[in-house]
């Protein structure tokens, strides 16, 4: 659908101020007035204090000003708050406060809350998206004013006065003092909007479109302070194709009763109307829609930078928190791996050694000949032959086994036969010395030893 905004000013009665005695309209002592869209804002200091609005559309933004002596806040879109602060070392006027678009095109309600305590906040105008038509459609707006023979003022045409008044579309205005007075006017358009002043004589009055009626506030409830042009009183959209009967009613409550004292008026009516809009037709003879530019006004392009600076910021929080929570999840871990290791330099220390951490001790035996085979006996001669010198004493320490002929011992400290096997490693095998003793006489005697005689010879048996 075509999209287009909508701009209320701090002093519509689309706008409703809760609790109304908290609100002020414009301050006459604040030479900020310049500043402020059409001069005119109204601020709040009470916490809790609050400016709704519901409207059709896709999208809706608050604007005020930032000022050092401003607060926090609270945006409420269908009950989806966002927060906002307002303050600012040095002040700035018609800002955006905050909104929201991409809203499905429909009635909806936002809410501005003050939630500071004891610091203020001010509400200058308030813009919203709203569609209508197709797509490609391109959008068109035919201006009405309040002398138009197309409006019907009732019950006379004398109950409504004409007046010059400047600032007013064409600079006039019909206004009454009838309760239940009228204007009456047929629609042929898509949507509508109503236009007049408000001021502290203003009376209620209701709209009613269709048979569908709404009731608005007039200003003399606080609304505003002093005359302001310009209003937006009323809009609609999403009315069917076809006429549509439209009614403003000034002070219901008064009705039948003249010089009121409370006044109603009507500067202009606005009415909408989308059309299609097709290009002429190519050489391939297909119908191509022309392209439609899309609409933005000033306050949407703020609102398109207040968007990417609050997407920032948010991304910004998130990878601080993200950096924050990275260092934090590095220390823990650092400490854990510090205790584990702790703990595992504890344990290894209490634990007994394991036998093979011992040092082995290796039990060396004297140098030994290897065993071989022996060869088969012959002549009765042993493979060992104790080799006795004539002259030497048998029990003397020439009595040494020295192996028989084609066994050569080994000699040397390296043809050690044992060093390497350790199958062999037995327990060390005590030397046996030869003792000598004296008789009573004092001679040498035999020691206390024997040795170890000669193998008798092999018996040669008679073969059976």
């Amino acid at each position: 659908m075509a999209a287009f905004e909508i701009t209320a000013d701090d002093s519509s009665p689309l706008i409703l101020y809760s609790p109304a005695c908290a609100w002020t309209d414009s301050p006459s002592n604040d030479s900020s007035a310049p500043l402020y869209s059409q001069q005119t804002w109204h601020t709040t200091s009470a916490q809790g204090a609050s400016a709704t609005i519901r409207f059709n559309g896709t999208g809706i933004w608050f604007f005020g000003a930032n000022r050092p002596d401003y607060g926090t806040y609270n945006i409420s879109i269908d009950g989806y708050s966002v927060p906002g602060n307002a303050q600012s070392q040095n002040a700035s006027f018609q800002q955006l406060l905050g909104g929201q678009s991409g809203l499905v095109n429909g009635p909806h309600t936002a809410v501005l809350t003050n939630t500071g305590l004891g610091t203020a906040i001010d509400l200058d105008s308030i813009v919203f998206d709203t569609q209508i038509g197709n797509a490609d459609a391109t959008i068109t707006s035919t201006t009405i004013d309040d002398s138009s023979p197309d409006i019907t003022y009732l019950p006379t045409p004398g109950d409504w006065a004409p007046e010059n008044l400047q600032g007013c579309f064409n600079n006039t205005l019909h206004l009454t003092q009838t309760g239940g007075a009228q204007a009456q006017f047929t629609v042929n358009g898509d949507a509508v909007a109503i236009y007049g002043t408000v001021s502290p004589e203003q009376a209620d009055y209701t709209v009613t479109v269709d048979g569908h009626t709404r009731a608005f506030r007039g200003g003399f409830n606080g609304l505003a302070s002093s005359l302001q042009v310009g209003a937006l009183l009323y809009f609609t959209n999403g009315l069917a194709s076809g006429p549509h009967n439209l009614t403003l009613t000034a002070n219901p409550q008064q009705r039948g009763q003249q010089n009121t004292g409370k006044f109603m008026d009507i500067d202009k009516i606005v009415v909408f109307n989308a059309s299609n809009v097709i290009a002429p037709n190519d050489h391939s003879g297909c119908v191509k829609p022309s392209p439609i530019a899309a609409l933005q006004s000033n306050q949407t392009q703020k609102y398109l930078a207040w968007a990417q600076d609050r997407n920032k910021s948010h991304s910004s929080k998130r990878l601080n928190a993200v950096t924050i929570g990275v260092l934090i999840a590095g220390i823990v871990m650092l400490l854990l791996l510090i205790t584990l290791a702790i703990v595992l330099i504890r344990i290894r220390r209490r634990r007994p050694q394991r036998d093979d951490q011992h040092p082995k001790w290796h039990i060396w035996l004297p140098a030994t000949p290897k065993l071989p085979m022996q060869a088969p006996l012959s002549a009765g001669i042993s493979p060992w032959t104790p080799l006795v010198s004539k002259q030497a004493n048998p029990c003397s320490d020439a009595g040494i086994l020295e192996k028989g002929p084609g066994y050569p011992l080994p000699t040397g400290p390296n043809q050690n036969p044992f060093l390497d096997d350790a199958r062999l490693r037995l327990p060390p095998v005590p030397v046996l010395s030869v003792v000598r003793g004296r008789g009573k006489s004092g001679d040498l005697q035999p020691p206390s030893v024997p040795v170890r005689p000669s193998r008798p010879a092999t018996l040669d048996l008679p073969v059976p």
